[in-house]
């Protein structure tokens, strides 16, 4: 599974081997060995390779996210008095509206993943 998901990342980020094995500090052969499956990296370099294409190592390994956090606050936001509002007006907005404000709030989420705690929002 890792290797089939590097070997995707870096093709979809459009970057050569050797890119990804300069970035690591090892061999081109080194890192293809990570791709062909006959090597495992070691935690940091699993580290290294979540940072660099911009994911989380569970992703890299193939592991299931649970979902169910997010779904709590969904339901926390909804439960909200001032987002709740939001919430129930929107029902009546344009297809085109709502889709606007999941796109947003999909915006926003991703900012989120970046935020380091201690960061400024």
């Amino acid at each position: 599974m890792l290797s089939e998901r590097l070997s995707k990342l870096r093709n979809e980020n459009n970057k050569t081997q050797k890119q990804v094995a300069d970035y690591l500090k090892i061999t081109r052969p080194a890192y293809t060995a990570y791709e062909r499956g006959t090597r495992q990296p070691d935690y940091e370099t699993l580290q290294k390779l979540a940072d660099y294409f911009n994911t989380t190592t569970d992703d890299l390994l193939g592991r299931e996210t649970n979902d169910q956090g997010k779904e709590k606050s969904a339901e926390e936001l909804i439960e909200d008095p001032q987002l709740g509002l939001w919430f129930k007006e929107g029902k009546r907005s344009s297809a085109a509206n709502r889709q606007k404000a999941l796109d947003f709030l999909k915006y926003l989420e991703e900012q989120e993943k970046d935020r380091k705690p201690g960061d400024k929002q």
